[in-house]
């Protein structure tokens, strides 16, 4: 429904989740990919999504309070992690 940055989740994930702890590092990065995406033709033809970015952040709150994301800290969440245990 919309390209969000990283910054614009964080800034969500702190509004809906006041209590929770968010580290953003504004760090360059190699990977400068951009990935605007366009759903022009998928609502032409009638699809529109179920979930927004809100009911996502609060999903994977409840999915943590539940126990069923057994870690949130560990790595394979993480793609500064991911990235730094490729090299």
């Amino acid at each position: 429904e919309k390209n969000y940055r990283v910054c614009d989740i964080t800034e969500e994930v702190k509004r809906l989740i006041p209590q929770v702890a968010v580290e953003f590092h504004d760090k360059k990065i190699e990977d400068l990919r951009n990935y605007k995406v366009n759903g022009d033709k998928y609502k032409r033809l009638g699809w529109r999504p179920k979930y927004n970015l809100q009911f996502g952040i609060l999903e994977i709150r409840e999915l943590i309070k539940s126990g069923r994301v057994k870690n949130p800290n560990d790595a394979i969440h993480s793609n500064a992690e991911h990235i730094k245990n490729q090299f």
